[in-house]
C-alpha cells in the first residue's frame, strides 16, 4: 500500500519539516511564537543515536539531520531530485563510474569549505565496519566496500577503493556493478558530507553537529527539544522563510496531537490512529493529506521452501498471495482512507513511478484467481504447513 503522509496543520507548515518554503505559518501562541520570533515548533521523538548522518536510520534523528545537512542532491516537493551541493553528476556509458563536480563556495557552519574530501572521507568512514555506522550498507555498491567489512584488519580510517579525488571540487566513484539510479540514491542522508572537525571527536560532534544545510544546530535538551536556527550562509534549493525550527520531543503521538489542537505545537507529520478518522474535519487543526514518499510492504525470503522465486511453484504462490490481499479494503478500513493501494513497488512520489507496469495485475485483488494459482502450485508440490 502506498501510504499518505498525513500532516497536521497547514500545507506550508507541513513543508517546514522538510525544510521547504515557509512563511509565518505557526498558529502557536506560546513559547517563541508568542515573543514575535518566526520559529516553527515541530513534532519529533528522541533520536536513538547522536546526530551523525551516517549513523542515523530512524525518524527521530532523521528529521533534524535532513534540515541541518545538504547533500549532493535534494528532492523537491514532488520527489524530483535536483543537484544541490553537486554542480554535475555524470555517469559513464554503463553506469559503473560517476564523475561528481561540486559547486564553488559551499561551506560548513564552522566556516570551513565543503570539498570533495568532505564526501569521500565521510562515505569511507560510514562504510568502514570498524566504525559500526548504521548506514554502512548504503555504500555496498562502491568498489572496495567488501574490503572494509573485516573488523579484525581495520583501524577505522581506511578509505573506499572506488572513491578518487580529482581536485577540491571533483571526485569519481567506481561501482562494483552498474547502477543507473546511483545519482538518486545520493540524496539519502547517509551520503551527506562531514567537516574535518568530526573526526577529531565524533561523539562530541554528534551532540553538537556542524552542518552545511538550510538550518544549523543550536541546542539539544535530551528528551525535551532540539533547536535549529536558520543558516544565513545557505544558498541551496530549499528556501527558508523562518528563523528556525524547534523539534519538541514526545513519547506519545496522542500528546503531540493534543498540543496541536491546543495551539502549543505547530506541525506534526503523523496522525494518531485514534484521530485518523476525524482529523480532516477537526476545526482545531488545518489538515494536510496527500500521497507521500512512503510505501508499506512485507517480504517473503526468496529462498524459503515452497516460495523460491526461481521455481514455478514459488512464483505461483507469490502471485496467489498477492491477489488474495484486498488492498483497497485495508486502505479504507484499517488506514481510514489515509492510503492508496499500491500498483507497483514504489510510491507515487518516487522518480520513475508508473501505474501501468507490466504484471501489476498481480497487485489487484482477485480471490478466484488467487485460489486457482494456489491449487496449481499445490499440484507441483503440496504444501501442508
Amino acid at each position: 500500500m502506498n501510504v499518505r503522509k498525513s500532516k497536521v496543520f497547514a500545507v506550508a507548515a507541513a513543508a517546514c519539516v522538510l525544510g521547504m518554503a515557509l512563511g509565518g505559518c505557526g498558529s502557536s501562541t506560546s513559547g517563541d511564537a508568542a515573543k514575535g520570533s518566526n520559529v516553527i515548533t515541530a513534532f519529533d521523538s528522541e533520536p536513538q543515536n547522536s546526530l551523525i548522518p551516517g549513523n542515523t536510520n530512524e525518524t527521530g534523528g532523521g528529521r533534524p539531520i535532513d534540515l541541518m545537512f545538504a547533500g549532493l542532491v535534494s528532492f523537491d516537493k514532488d520527489g524530483k531530485a535536483k543537484n544541490e551541493v553537486a554542480d554535475s553528476i555524470t555517469a559513464n556509458d554503463d553506469a559503473t563510474q560517476y564523475d561528481i563536480k561540486l559547486k564553488d563556495g559551499w561551506k560548513f557552519t564552522d566556516g570551513t569549505d565543503v570539498t570533495a574530501e568532505s564526501f569521500t572521507k565521510a562515505w569511507s568512514y560510514t562504510a568502514n565496519a570498524k566504525n559500526a555506522q548504521l548506514c554502512s550498507s548504503f555504500f555496498s555498491s562502491i568498489k572496495g566496500y567488501d574490503a572494509l567489512q573485516n573488523t579484525d584488519n581495520l583501524k577505522g580510517d581506511e578509505q573506499l577503493e572506488g572513491l578518487k579525488i580529482v581536485n577540491d571540487h571533483e571526485f569519481t566513484v567506481d561501482l562494483s556493478q552498474p547502477d543507473s539510479a546511483f545519482s538518486i540514491k545520493l540524496g539519502y542522508s547517509g551520503f551527506y558530507p562531514l567537516p574535518e572537525s568530526f573526526y577529531k571527536d565524533p561523539k562530541a560532534f554528534g551532540e553538537s553537529p556542524v552542518s552545511d544545510g538550510p538550518y544549523k544546530f543550536s541546542s539539544w535538551d535530551h528528551d525535551k527539544e532540539i533547536k535549529l536556527v536558520k543558516n544565513p550562509d545557505y544558498k541551496g534549493n530549499r528556501k527558508v522563510n523562518n528563523d528556525g525550527v524547534t523539534f519538541k520531543i514526545y513519547t506519545d503521538a496522542n500528546a503531540a496531537y493534543a498540543d496541536v489542537q491546543a495551539g502549543n505545537l505547530d506541525v506534526m507529520d503523523t496522525v494518531p490512529s485514534a484521530d485518523s478518522k476525524t482529523f480532516e474535519s477537526d476545526s482545531s487543526v488545518v489538515p494536510y493529506n496527500k500521497a507521500g514518499s512512503v510505501i508499506q510492504t512485507f517480504t517473503i525470503p526468496s529462498d524459503l521452501e515452497h516460495w523460491k522465486t526461481s521455481t514455478e511453484e514459488g512464483q505461483l504462490r507469490r502471485q496467489a498471495l498477492s491477489m488474495s490481499i484486498d488492498r483497497q479494503a485495508i486502505c479504507d478500513k484499517v488506514l481510514n482512507g489515509l492510503g492508496t493501494p499500491a500498483v507497483e513497488f514504489t510510491s507515487p512520489k518516487t522518480p520513475g513511478y508508473s501505474d501501468s507496469l507490466k504484471g501489476n495485475e498481480n497487485l489487484k485483488y482477485n480471490k478466484k484467481k488467487a485460489k486457482e494459482l494456489w491449487e496449481k502450485a499445490n499440484a507441483i508440490s503440496p504444501w501442508t504447513s
